[in-house]
């Protein structure tokens, strides 16, 4: 079985949890919800699984067919590739302390077998914990990739259940971190260009709108009425190397300045 990739719409991709769209590369995790009909990952809550994009409750976290819960995405190979490079971290550590002792003992008893033994620990020594250490860092980055895919995943999953748009406070909710994580998220993905881009509303709030998000028919319940938008905000414009964005200060620029604008239309204008 196949299906349409959850973030670019490429298909075909072959069914299952962690495979890889080979158009945009992104991890595919989470099965159909029968509320918000997303693909979308699911979320544990006083085991309890729910969607991430509608909160629609799924089944109990025992039950058949529940996919792994966003908060667990990518969590094995990050803590394995944790262990993996405390333990290439130990290998080399003992073998630094065998070759220290086996040359010591070689000089004292002035023995070329001693001398060849300490080379032989120390070549395998090292090779085995280089090893362990570089794939402990590939697992780590396996992990990563997949949290972000996951992340990102859900948040257009969300985004369709809200107008096509997501806050800030809305993508902490679903991916339940810190608002300032889920800031951060929102800006890598708007400055890639490709899938959001960020707007301030007639009220000042920033937005993430994003491109390939059609809004989807869902209970009034679980989303947010849209609002119309304003002014669309540049994220590289409003950067400053070396310090963090802050997306309304960069907003309030932009209005000033279009508001310059029309101020000097209207003085030519005579108006």
């Amino acid at each position: 079985m196949a299906h349409a990739c959850y973030v670019c719409s490429f298909y075909p991709v072959p069914d299952g949890e962690g495979i890889e769209c080979p158009h945009c590369h992104r991890l595919q995790y989470g099965n159909k919800c029968p509320k918000c009909g997303q693909n979308a990952p699911t979320r544990v809550r006083d085991f309890r699984v729910y969607c991430t994009a509608c909160n629609h409750e799924r089944g109990a976290l025992s039950g058949g067919g529940i996919t792994m819960p966003i908060s667990m995405v990518g969590k094995p190979s990050q803590f394995g590739g944790i262990a993996s490079k405390i333990l290439g971290t130990g290998v080399i550590a003992v073998t630094l302390l065998l070759v220290t002792l086996v040359t010591l003992a070689a000089v004292s008893f002035s023995s070329a077998i001693l001398g060849a033994l300490a080379v032989i620990l120390g070549t395998f020594g090292s090779v085995a914990g280089f090893l362990l250490f570089r794939g402990g860092n590939k697992l780590e980055q396996q992990g990563t990739r997949a949290q972000h895919d996951a992340r990102e995943q859900a948040l257009i999953a969300a985004a369709r259940t809200r107008g096509g748009f997501l806050t800030a406070a809305d993508a902490a909710g679903v991916l339940e971190v810190q608002v300032a994580e889920a800031d951060a998220l929102l800006t890598q993905i708007a400055k890639e260009g490709q899938r959001a881009h960020v707007e301030v509303d007639r009220d000042g709030v920033v937005k993430y709108v994003f491109h390939d998000a059609a809004p989807v028919h869902v209970a009034a319940t679980t989303a947010a009425q849209p609002n119309v938008t304003g002014v669309r905000v540049d994220v590289d414009a409003a950067t400053v190397v070396g310090q963090p964005i802050d997306h309304k200060e960069a907003a309030r620029q932009q209005v000033d300045r279009e508001f310059e604008e029309l101020k000097k239309t209207r003085a030519a204008k005579g108006e």
